[in-house]
């Protein structure tokens, strides 16, 4: 039987192959990040040492040197969708795996990953509770886009959480944060609510912020800011119209891998 060791709320867990994986993933300890014997591990400074899609094996010798980062590469190019062309077989199992390794060494698109992996259901028996807790552990890092899906996730539960995860997304002017956050808010009936909504769409439609290009293409941040300021409009109609500016700003952040 396969077994493999993550770590969980401080203990060792052992997971046999085809079961899923733990809930809580925690910081792995330093006998789960030695490098295999015989890897030559080195910093990858250059272009040609870069992990990225489709370098099956400069992703697996820098993951297994503990660059979590490129463990969460590596998944999501074993999570890939067979496609012809493809050099490699996808596998699910396996990039769950990478998503738990990455998430445990404390990669947020790692954590982020996997959370999608479970809210989804696609590569793992779909758990919104173990979505809900990954989602929440990339928020609480600073992850907007973590805290933009937890919001989601949160909403038919908690309000008041939700308001609290897509306050911070907005808080660094994600679009979409600001959106869910600007009509959460104005669809309730406090006064205060009412004009931080009204805040929060005016940050989403002139001030929106794209976390790195690899993940939404400017376009589609200006969609999302679209939705803003549409949404401004309909409320404010008597007041002077709003637009997004045509190249949203950027802002440096570790953004989810490119499929």
């Amino acid at each position: 039987m396969r077994v493999h060791v993550y770590v969980a709320s401080g203990a060792l867990l052992l997971v046999a192959c085809g079961a899923p994986i733990p809930r809580a993933v925690a910081p792995l300890t330093h006998s789960d990040t030695t490098p295999p014997e015989g890897t030559a591990c080195r910093r990858s400074t250059e272009q040609q040492d870069e992990c990225r899609w489709g370098r099956l094996d400069e992703c697996e010798r820098q993951c297994a040197c503990n660059e979590w980062n490129a463990c969460d590469r590596l998944g999501f190019m074993y999570a890939a969708k067979p496609a012809s062309g493809l050099r490699w077989k996808p596998d699910p199992r396996r990039a769950v795996e990478l998503y738990a390794r990455a998430c445990a060494g404390g990669s947020n698109t790692g954590c982020y990953n996997l959370g999608n992996a479970y809210e989804r259901g696609t590569l793992v028996p779909a758990s919104i509770d173990t979505a809900r807790d990954l989602f929440g552990r990339t928020c609480q890092s600073g992850y907007i886009y973590g805290c933009v899906r937890l919001g989601k996730l949160e909403l038919t539960h908690d309000r008041t959480k939700a308001i609290a995860a897509w306050r911070r997304a907005c808080s660094a002017a994600d679009a979409e944060g600001c959106f869910l956050l600007g009509s959460t808010l104005l669809a309730g009936t406090s006064s205060e609510e009412h004009k931080e909504g009204l805040s929060a769409l005016v940050t989403g439609c002139t001030r929106p912020r794209s976390v790195g290009t690899d993940f939404f293409s400017q376009e589609e941040v200006s969609e999302m800011s679209e939705k803003a300021c549409q949404k401004w409009r309909e409320v404010t109609p008597a007041a002077p119209p709003i637009s997004p500016p045509s190249v949203p700003a950027r802002l440096p952040s570790e953004a989810p891998p490119a499929p």
